[in-house]
């Protein structure tokens, strides 16, 4: 069955009357998710130790967090069954799975995809067989999400999905498309090759006996045969991990040393540059990853100041971020939002705390302003949002503000 065919028995007629006349689906009608997404898994994640590190960097924490309701009214966190979907998503999946699959996706894909099969099961996509169909209405010219086709096994056979059974997380959009975001990998493409390369270049070099190249002469005329037979001598004997034994050259015989050794070239501070670009793209703190420019600078205070910028700014936006994405797959009750809770994630209870001490400051100031005569209401507004002409007064003075002799109600104290 064609996707066309599948979409118009999906719809019902109503519909099917109303996309015919607005726009007829096509490919030019399309985002595709850029084709270099198993590249970025099996060359980036799988085979390269720097990206790897800020992937897990980011995993180690992002799927931390629980899944909660939180009340508009009070910002009160709570939870109920209708959490249950996010909490077991698929067959012996958890909320950690849910969210380190959506995480994987987002970064080497610049999107994650996730339907609701059932009231109570969710399935994961892959991101590089999903396309985002659009329709453009020929009278406003806006273009409007339509759904989502799915290449299951990669092939030109795909299914359509509403938007109402998807949730599209992309945290960071495509400034060239409407709907679709961008990987953290796309501005450090070269630095990624850059460090393979680098990498492969310190293989070659220990394969070379650990020296750089070598040139070898002799000022006496050598035929090819005899210049074939010497090199393969000398390479069995000197060339290579096993081949550092004493050189020991006679008849005129000279060898010299061409090219720079990793101190002469600065190697370890160009790699660690490479590394730095890669996590400053991937929003990850080097001391964080574990990457060496970070470790130079290593001390415990560095971490956690860096540690807790990472989790009280970066992280937090990326939170409410996938609640934002995964809400229209949820039973949200009224008055409420899908919010998430970190109160279980023991490297943020630092940030936690100076959150409590600073709640504790600002009920002490409301406490105060409502004992010296401004409304509670008032008096709350205006301290949570720092705006002091939010304050009304009562009227009423505190007593200590009375003449002496006078009472409150303006009556002279009986004798």
């Amino acid at each position: 069955m064609r996707l066309i065919d599948r979409i118009a028995k999906r719809e019902p007629e109503a519909s099917r009357a109303e996309i015919v006349m607005t726009q007829t689906w096509s490919p030019q009608n399309t985002e595709r998710i850029a084709p270099d997404f198993v590249s970025w898994v099996t060359e980036g994640y799988a085979g390269n130790p720097v990206v790897a590190a800020v992937v897990n960097a980011r995993l180690n924490l992002f799927t931390e967090a629980n899944f909660k309701f939180r009340s508009l009214a009070d910002k009160k966190l709570y939870g109920n069954t209708d959490l249950s979907i996010l909490e077991n998503p698929w067959p012996n999946g958890s909320t950690g799975e849910l969210l380190a699959r959506m995480e994987q996706d987002v970064f080497f894909a610049g999107n994650a995809f996730v339907r609701k099969v059932s009231p109570t099961r969710l399935e994961r996509l892959r991101p590089d067989r999903v396309k985002i169909v659009t329709v453009v209405d020929e009278i406003t010219e806006v273009s409007e999400l339509f759904g989502y086709t799915y290449a299951r096994n990669g092939l030109d056979d795909e299914e359509f999905y509403p938007p109402e059974e998807m949730a599209h997380w992309s945290p960071l959009p495509d400034p060239l498309a409407n709907f679709k975001g961008m990987s953290p990998l796309s501005s450090v493409v070269r630095d990624v090759n850059n460090d393979a390369a680098m990498t492969e270049h310190k293989t070659e070099f220990f394969k070379n006996a650990a020296t750089p190249n070598m040139v070898v002469k002799n000022a006496k005329p050598v035929d090819s045969a005899g210049l074939t037979r010497i090199r393969e001598r000398f390479n069995a004997r000197y060339a290579g991990t096993t081949g550092d034994k004493t050189m020991i050259l006679a008849d005129g015989w000279d060898a010299t040393v061409v090219g720079n050794s990793f101190e002469h070239m600065t190697f370890t501070a160009l790699q660690s540059a490479g590394e730095t670009r890669i996590a400053a793209a991937a929003s990850v703190p080097p001391i964080v990853a574990g990457l060496q420019a970070g470790l130079d600078a290593a001390t415990y205070s560095n971490y956690r100041e860096a540690f807790k910028a990472f989790g009280s700014g970066f992280m937090r936006s990326h939170w409410r971020s996938v609640c934002a994405a995964l809400a229209p797959l949820v039973n949200v009750p009224n008055g409420a939002e899908l919010w998430f809770d970190t109160s279980d994630i023991a490297a943020l209870q630092e940030a936690e705390t100076e959150r409590a001490a600073a709640d504790s400051t600002r009920m002490q100031a409301i406490n105060s302003a409502v004992m010296n005569g401004w409304t509670p209401e008032s008096a709350k507004s205006a301290i949570i949002s720092g705006d002091l002409s939010l304050l009304t007064h009562t009227g009423a003075l505190s007593v200590q503000l009375y003449p002496n002799g006078v009472v409150p109600d303006g009556k002279a104290p009986t004798p």
